[in-house]
Parts: C-alpha cells; sequence; structure tokens
C-alpha cells in the first residue's frame, strides 16, 4: 500500500467510503502521480476522519472486483460480484451483514452453515462466504427468473407469428387469412413480451448493481 498513488476520483470515493456522513473534506492539489496513502490520512484527519477508516477504504478499493452481468440476447438476466476481503469476518459481523441483507432485499431468506462456509440465500439470489487466499471471499449473486421467462417466451412467440406469417404467403390460400390474423396477433404479443423486459431488464440489473456495491463495501468497512 505504501506505494500506491491515487487519482481524484479514487481519493472522492475513499473518502466516501471512510466516512458516511457528510463530513467536508479539504481538497489538496494532488502530485504528478497522484496521492499517497499518507497523504490521503494527513487530509482525511483534517476532517475528523481516522487514519484506519482511510485506510481500510483504501484496502477496500483495491480488493474491488468489477460486477459481471449475465447476458441473453443481449439484455441482462443475471448479475454476480465477488471480492476478496483482507481478512476473515466475525460471527457477528455475519450476522450483521445477513440483517443487512433481509433489509436490502426485503425478503427473510435462509440460511446455511457448513464449516467455514455461510450462504444466505433468497429464490435465486445469494449471499456466499467462504475462506480466500488472505480472508473471506464474499460472492453476491442473482439471475431474475421471471424476466428470463418472459424473454424466452416473447421470442417464441415472435418466431413462431413470424413462421405463421410467412406460411400465410407461401402456404395454400384457404387457410392464408387464418394464417396471417393468427400469426400478427401472436408475434404481436411476443414483440410486446420482448419490449417490456428491454424495459425492466437494465432496470433491475443497475439496481441490484448498486445494492451489490452497497453490501460489499459494509463487509469491507
Amino acid at each position: 500500500m505504501t506505494d500506491r498513488r491515487y487519482t481524484d476520483d479514487e481519493m472522492a470515493e475513499i473518502f466516501r467510503r471512510a466516512t458516511e456522513s457528510e463530513t467536508s473534506v479539504p481538497m489538496r492539489e494532488p502530485g504528478e502521480s497522484g496521492f499517497s496513502l499518507q497523504e490521503l490520512q494527513d487530509i482525511g484527519r483534517e476532517a475528523g476522519i481516522a487514519d484506519e477508516s482511510v485506510a481500510l477504504a483504501a484496502r477496500s478499493l483495491d480488493h474491488r472486483e468489477p460486477t459481471r452481468t449475465v447476458r441473453v440476447l443481449g439484455l441482462p438476466l443475471g448479475v454476480a460480484n465477488s471480492v476478496e476481503l483482507d481478512r476473515y469476518l466475525t460471527d457477528v459481523e455475519w450476522d450483521a451483514l445477513v440483517v443487512a441483507a433481509r433489509d436490502t432485499f426485503h425478503a427473510n431468506g435462509r440460511l446455511r452453515v457448513d464449516g467455514t462456509f455461510r450462504q444466505w440465500t433468497n429464490g435465486n439470489l445469494q449471499v456466499l462466504l467462504e475462506p480466500g487466499d488472505a480472508g473471506h471471499r464474499l460472492t453476491l449473486r442473482t439471475r431474475n427468473a421471471n424476466l428470463q421467462a418472459q424473454v424466452l417466451g416473447g421470442s417464441a412467440a415472435l418466431a413462431f407469428g413470424g413462421l405463421m406469417l410467412f406460411g400465410s404467403v407461401f402456404g395454400p390460400a384457404t387457410t392464408a387469412q387464418g394464417l396471417l390474423t393468427g400469426g400478427s396477433m401472436i408475434a404481436l404479443a411476443g414483440a410486446a413480451f420482448l419490449a417490456m423486459a428491454l424495459v425492466r431488464l437494465p432496470i433491475w440489473a443497475r439496481r441490484r448493481h448498486e445494492q451489490f456495491r452497497a453490501l460489499i463495501e459494509r463487509a469491507q468497512r
């Protein structure tokens, strides 16, 4: 950590993580290669932020892994994130994290403990804690099964409706009108399902990204 330099954006993120209050942090001009941890702690001390809080926030920034999104047909159907903590959480800290997860997702969920492996699950939503290299590894993942079914059903309806429309053009004249009417209705219904999923899935995925990040930051603090 002593050789690490932090940019302006990283400095703002570190102080945001180090304190949840509206503490005003005095700004300084960074050096040519950014701020050192010692410089950040000096700045934080002027604002009443403990050195250890700044150091923990800086470590959490280094250990953060990007959130992964599972996509089908370009739509975000699943979200996952994991991070290596620099220590092992105590039972009390794990219990507090479970309480936070229940409050965040408005669900009681189910707890399971198997040796050093712990998990909280609610349907497809999972919060997993398992041994890592230097401490616990925290993993959060979920999948939107309802909207996934809507995407698959809408795609199937759109494809089937398209086949019926194709048949109305090249099929027997006696059934052309029925195929045209039925195919149009099915294709429109499928398109409507896909359109609703197209609107709802990005909103859902963005919300889960934010919730996962907040829970990970809580564990890192």
